[in-house]
């Protein structure tokens, strides 16, 4: 399975001009990749990964997968190929954990949603990988926002498509636990044959545990391994302030504290 975008833009019809975000995007990956999308706020993150989830189409060029534009599939064809978890508030969080995890499998049920024996199983084996089995019938608004977070992966999980696309799926944690949901993350991406690409201001931790990057600044974009990247220099590029450089060596962005 390949992801794959060729050259490009992304933004915003508008009546008179486009509102173009980014252009010229080039990108291709594969199942068993994590990809980390890093770039300075407002840069347009979230409206690539929009746009590569079909969920706006691109200003320019198609978004491909296995050679074939995912504009000409069907809503109900595409939720069994990618699934998505972006920033936007859950419509509710009455429901319970357990509740709100089985709705990834909407794609497979019946009209009614009955769900099957391989639903359920599939159900058991996310909660138990998420590590949430304990919690899986407590109602949605009692959690923590972490907590919370952990359970939206755990739907786009159970929806089990080969692409999984994430918003800031480390917000809300403490350093120990988005350290350990990135492990998991390229766990399942390596042990499941999973593309997952995700959006990220924990750059330092991207660099380390991603296969991939995708580097976003104004004048450009780069896509390839964090070691490529770091040898081309796309990384020292990502942050030009005086404030913040990066160090090659430590393959981290640093600062110099004042004196």
């Amino acid at each position: 399975m390949q992801l794959t975008l060729d050259s490009i833009n992304i933004g915003y019809p508008q009546k008179h001009e486009d509102l173009v975000v980014c252009e010229g995007i080039q990108f291709s990956a594969n199942a068993g990749d994590l990809v980390g999308v890093i770039g300075s706020n407002g840069i347009g993150k979230s409206t690539f990964l929009r746009t590569l989830a079909g969920l706006q189409p691109p200003l320019k060029g198609a978004v491909s997968l296995d050679g074939k534009n995912i504009a000409v599939l069907s809503p109900k064809d595409l939720s069994r190929q990618i699934s998505v978890v972006l920033t936007d508030p859950i419509a509710t969080k009455n429901l319970t954990v357990r509740e709100l995890i089985s709705l990834g499998r909407q794609p497979y049920t019946n009209w009614l949603g009955t769900l099957s024996k391989d639903d359920l199983i599939k159900i058991n084996q996310v909660l138990s990988m998420l590590q949430l089995e304990d919690i899986q019938n407590r109602i949605c608004y009692e959690l923590s926002d972490g907590q919370l977070q952990r359970v939206m992966i755990g739907r786009a999980l159970a929806q089990d498509t080969p692409v999984i696309i994430l918003d800031e799926p480390t917000m809300h944690l403490d350093l120990v636990h988005k350290v350990q949901l990135l492990k998991l993350l390229g766990s399942i991406a390596s042990e499941l044959q999973k593309l997952i690409v995700f959006s990220t201001h924990e750059i330092n931790l991207a660099i380390q545990l991603c296969s991939h990057l995708l580097v976003m600044t104004k004048n450009d974009t780069r896509f390839g391994s964090p070691d490529a990247l770091i040898k081309n220099d796309s990384l020292q590029q990502l942050f030009p302030q005086k404030e913040v450089y990066f160090d090659p060596k430590s393959k981290s962005f640093t600062f110099e504290a004042t004196s």
